[in-house]
């Protein structure tokens, strides 16, 4: 799932895109989904199986494998070391049994948070760590002050939009021709999150 970059090289946080696959810690009591899973996420409730950790150097070429197999125009190992070493940039890896399976980045520009990439490696898809891996990135922007996250997806994502919907999303516009290969529109979503 993929929602807020163009996925061309270089970070720059205003044109990054984004990949969702979550699933969370913990959800707040005004989880907005159609359901409220049980036990959704947090570590204790899933037998301590999960972490998640700020992302560093030596984690770059197990998330470099997960990029290149969820999108089309993947970020290299140089990107992905020029966004751990920017001071505006938050970035979490997601560890199953100490392995990775999933990361996440994005940046804070005053009190917004932009996503601008969400990945989960495709043998942990279908299983909820999207949505905990969202879940704990936004709370982790709400921690740095930021009161609102915005993303970008694209319009043929039908399940990362049900994904930002179902966790508080709603569109709030278009950006024409914001992909490339293949060249696509992209809806701006945005949610508040205070209660995470």
């Amino acid at each position: 799932i993929r929602g807020a970059v163009s996925r061309e090289p270089n970070w720059q946080p205003l044109n990054r895109s984004i990949c969702a696959n979550p699933m969370p810690r913990s959800l707040p009591s005004s989880f907005p989904g159609p359901e409220r899973p049980a036990a959704v996420g947090s570590s204790e409730e899933r037998g301590g199986d999960h972490r998640f950790t700020t992302l560093v150097a030596e984690q770059i070429g197990w998330v470099v494998e997960i990029e290149r197999h969820s999108f089309a125009c993947p970020w290299t190992a140089i990107d992905f070391d020029e966004i751990i070493r920017d001071r505006s940039a938050v970035s979490l890896a997601m560890l199953l049994r100490e392995e990775g399976i999933g990361y996440a980045v994005g940046y804070v520009d005053g009190a917004d948070f932009h996503l601008a990439n969400l990945a989960i490696a495709v043998s942990q898809r279908r299983q909820g760590w999207g949505r905990a891996l969202l879940y704990e990135m936004l709370r982790t922007a709400r921690e740095k002050g930021c009161r609102t996250c915005s993303l970008e997806v694209r319009e043929s994502n039908s399940s990362g939009i049900e994904l930002y919907r179902c966790c508080g999303f709603r569109q709030i516009g278009v950006q024409t021709g914001f992909y490339s290969r293949p060249r696509e529109n992209a809806l701006v979503m945005r949610a508040g999150i205070e209660n995470f």
